[in-house]
C-alpha cells in the first residue's frame, strides 16, 4: 500500500488552549454549581429569615396579649382586693353590732336596796318611796322585800356607768360599796344613801371581779390578769399585786376572794383555794376535796363555799383545811342553777344569786329556803354580785337595756 502524503500547510496546534479551554470548561461548571448552591442557600436563609419573622411577630403578639390579658387579671386582682376588703369591713361591723348587741343584753344594773329599823316599820311606807327589806339584824323575815325605787346609773365608760359589774363588797365602817366594773377595768365607789364617790385602777385592772377589804387596803382579784392586786384605801394607790409578790403561786380564774385576821383566801380554778398573807406573800393551800365552787366567804375562821353542781354550801376550817360540814340547799326541790353569788347575813343567812333563773335563794343555816325572789318582778336580769351590811343589800345585775343602780 502506497504512503499517502500531505501537500501544504498542517494546522499549528497549541496546546496551552485546549487545556485553558478544559480549565474553563471545569470552572464553569465549578461556578454553576456554587451559583445554584448560593442561590439554594440564599433562599432558605430568606425562608428562614420569614420564619423567624413572623414567628416574632407571633411571639410580640403573645406578648402583647398576654400583657393585656396581665393588666386586665391585675384589674381583676384589685377589685378582688377591694371586694374582700368589702367584705372583711363587712364582717368586722356585723361582728362589731353583734358584740355590741350582746354588751346590750348584757348590761350591768347595780341595784342598791335599803331597808328600814325595827322602830320606823310602823311608818307610812310614802315616806320612804319604798321599803325595800326589814330590818335584817332583828329578824329573819325577808317578807317585805319590794321593787327597788330609783334608777342612778346606766350603761357606758363614763363615771357612774357600768359594763359588766362582778362583785360587789361593803366597808362596814364607811359604809360605801366597791363595785367591780369588770369590763371597764376599774372599781367603782357608792355610798349606801346611793351617792357616786369615786373609782380607781383603771389605769392597772383589766377585768376586776372580786373584792375584799383587810387593814386598809382593798384586795381585788383580776380574771385577765391571773392575780390579786392590793390597793391603799386612802390614796387608791396600788401597794402589791400577788404575780410579783409571790409568782411560784399561779393563780387561774381567781373568783373569790375573802379575808379574816390578817389574811387573803382566794379562790380559783372553781376548786382551789389559796391562802396569802396581807402582803400578798403566799402561805398555803387548803384542799378539802371541793369542786364547781362559784364563790367564797369567811367568818369566825370558817370558809363558806357555794358548790353549785351538788347544791350545797361547803363549810371548811380555815386554819386545818377541814371539811365541818356540808348544807343541802335543795330541800325545797329548787337547785341552784347556775349560782354566781352569795353573802352572809348576821344570822348566818344565806343570800344566794342565780343569773341564769333570774332569781335570789335566800336559805337558812340549816338549809331551808326562807324565800326564792324573783328578779324579773322588778325588770332585773341577771343577778350576779351581793353584799349586805347592816340593815342594807347590794345587788349586782348585768342585764337589761340600761345599767342601772335602784334603791
Amino acid at each position: 500500500m502506497a504512503e499517502q502524503t500531505f501537500e501544504g500547510n498542517l494546522p499549528e496546534i497549541n496546546p496551552f488552549t485546549e487545556v485553558e479551554r478544559e480549565i474553563n470548561l471545569i470552572f464553569n461548571v465549578i461556578f454553576d454549581v456554587v451559583r445554584k448552591r448560593k442561590e439554594t442557600v440564599l433562599a432558605e436563609l430568606s425562608a428562614l429569615r420569614q420564619y423567624h419573622e413572623e414567628k416574632n411577630v407571633s411571639a410580640i403578639v403573645s406578648i402583647k396579649d398576654l400583657e393585656a390579658s396581665k393588666a386586665e387579671l391585675d384589674g381583676y386582682y384589685q377589685q378582688l382586693k377591694v371586694n374582700i376588703a368589702k367584705l372583711e369591713m363587712e364582717k368586722t361591723i356585723k361582728k362589731l353590732e353583734q358584740q355590741l348587741f350582746e354588751l346590750r343584753k348584757d348590761l350591768a344594773t347595780v341595784n342598791v336596796l335599803f331597808s328600814c329599823d325595827t322602830h320606823k316599820m310602823g311608818q307610812d311606807i310614802a315616806n320612804f318611796g319604798q321599803i325595800i327589806v326589814t330590818s335584817i339584824q332583828n329578824t329573819r323575815d325577808y317578807s317585805l322585800i319590794e321593787s327597788p325605787v330609783k334608777t342612778l346609773s346606766k350603761f357606758g365608760l363614763m363615771c357612774n356607768e357600768f359594763i359588766k359589774p362582778r362583785g360587789v363588797h361593803i366597808d362596814n365602817s364607811t359604809d360605801i360599796a366597791y363595785i367591780a366594773d369588770s369590763a371597764n377595768g376599774r372599781i367603782q365607789m357608792w355610798k349606801m344613801e346611793g351617792e357616786y364617790v369615786a373609782e380607781f385602777g383603771r389605769e392597772t385592772l383589766k377585768y376586776p371581779y372580786g373584792t375584799t377589804i383587810l387593814d386598809g387596803a382593798i384586795f381585788i382579784t383580776d380574771l385577765d390578769h391571773n392575780s390579786i392586786f392590793k390597793f391603799n384605801l386612802l390614796d387608791y394607790s396600788l401597794i402589791a399585786r400577788s404575780d410579783s409578790i409571790s409568782p411560784k403561786c399561779k393563780l387561774e380564774n381567781p373568783y373569790g376572794i375573802c379575808s379574816e385576821a390578817d389574811e387573803v383566801f382566794v379562790l380559783h380554778n372553781d376548786k382551789c383555794i389559796e391562802v396569802f398573807n396581807n402582803e400578798l406573800s403566799y402561805e398555803r393551800s387548803i384542799s378539802s376535796r371541793i369542786k364547781s365552787c362559784t364563790d367564797m366567804k369567811i367568818r369566825n375562821s370558817i370558809l363558806y363555799l357555794l358548790e353549785v353542781k351538788k347544791n350545797e354550801i361547803k363549810l371548811i376550817n380555815s386554819k386545818k383545811g377541814n371539811l365541818i360540814k356540808s348544807i343541802n340547799t335543795k330541800k325545797d326541790g329548787v337547785s341552784f342553777g347556775v349560782a354566781c353569788h352569795f353573802c352572809l347575813d348576821q344570822k348566818n343567812n344565806f343570800l344566794i344569786t342565780n343569773w341564769k333563773t333570774n332569781q335570789i335563794k335566800i336559805v337558812s343555816e340549816d338549809g331551808d329556803v326562807i324565800r326564792l325572789i324573783d328578779t324579773t318582778e322588778w325588770n332585773c336580769l341577771e343577778p350576779m354580785g351581793i353584799a349586805i351590811s347592816h340593815n342594807r343589800i347590794v345587788v349586782v345585775f348585768q342585764s337589761g337595756e340600761w345599767s342601772q343602780i335602784h334603791i
